[in-house]
């Protein structure tokens, strides 16, 4: 990476070197000409063609100026971004940069200038300043926390991000998503070592708003089947959820009436007709008992119902066991 680095910047200023020459050079030679020359009407062409060349010329070393005032203030050098790795990762709670960043320090490079190649990317940004490192590292630590509690969905995340707390626009807030959840499962991928990477993001962004497409399609069979003896337990009756989170979510509240947990493990997928997506097959095991449950996570919101002989416990009571759990 930072070989890559070097040869740009040996490019750069081969290029900036090569352009002041040519533009100190057409200057002078028609400085030059103009001396030389009897004739009148030559001497008044160079003499004119002087002045702007040495306006053109000053113009451009201001610009160039500006640029390097500007590189020399935002850019951020492979070097940089190990600093700003090293130090938020050193300010954090220990526990916790263990749990979202188990790759450590080198994930906070990666995830950082993953994020900042993505603000250049989207909002076309020529230079980004190093406070933004800041706010990406709290919003990659922010939603993953949000991912893995299980709760939040992709359509509850994506409000949050395009909310007063980060105010992104819609299409940013998707890529981000993405990135953040190909980077949980994959805590080296990054976005800018090549061109595929940014393929492999719109890859999954698509996949994100395809799923929320077949989701809405979803709309009408919402709610439909609740009460039915079926419901939960044959295929084309299933329990709609928001999303792969809420599914999971969605279990860990589910006890049996007795006020058991049940052990899940999804065995499989199937297709419905008339049911948009896919339908999960969910074992549950509980009492010596295993049955089938059938779940489909492309919903824009999920069901509060359970399939019968089995109990749902409510949010508010999970999170409460949950307090008492962490405590003992």
């Amino acid at each position: 990476m930072k070989n890559n680095e070097n040869n740009e910047n040996r490019i750069n200023k081969s290029m900036s070197v090569f352009i002041c020459c040519v533009l100190i050079a057409l200057p002078l030679m028609s400085i030059f000409l103009f001396i030389v020359v009897q004739n009148i009407f030559l001497k008044i062409v160079f003499g004119v063609t002087s002045i702007l060349f040495v306006g053109f010329s000053l113009i451009v070393f201001g610009i160039e100026i500006g640029e390097n005032y500007k590189k020399r203030k935002f850019v951020i050098t492979s070097e940089d971004y190990s600093k700003i790795a090293f130090k938020f990762y050193d300010e954090m709670d220990k526990e916790l940069s263990k749990l979202v960043y188990p790759d450590g320090q080198n994930q906070i490079y990666i995830i950082i200038k993953s994020l900042v190649k993505l603000d250049k990317v989207i909002y076309k940004y020529k230079y980004v300043k190093k406070e933004r490192c800041k706010v990406l590292f709290d919003l990659y630590c922010d939603i993953y926390q949000k991912i893995k509690l299980g709760f939040y969905s992709d359509r509850m995340l994506i409000e949050i991000l395009i909310g007063e707390e980060y105010s992104f626009d819609k299409d940013y807030a998707w890529f981000v998503l993405a990135y953040i959840q190909m980077n949980i499962e994959n805590n080296k991928f990054n976005l800018y070592e090549n061109d595929n990477s940014m393929k492999q993001l719109s890859f999954w962004v698509d996949q994100l708003n395809n799923k929320f497409k077949l989701s809405i399609e979803n709309k009408e069979l919402l709610n439909k089947n609740i009460g039915d003896e079926e419901y939960g337990r044959v295929p084309n009756k299933p329990i709609f959820v928001e999303g792969n989170n809420q599914e999971l979510f969605y279990f860990v509240r589910l006890r049996t009436i007795d006020n058991e947990r049940v052990d899940v493990s999804k065995i499989g997928t199937m297709k419905i007709d008339g049911i948009s997506g896919e339908v999960d097959i969910i074992e549950i095991n509980y009492k010596g008992k295993c049955e089938q449950l059938y779940v489909c996570p492309y919903s824009i919101l999920s069901e509060k119902s359970s399939p019968r002989g089995l109990v749902l416990i409510s949010i508010d009571s999970y999170f409460e066991d949950l307090r008492k759990m962490i405590k003992n």
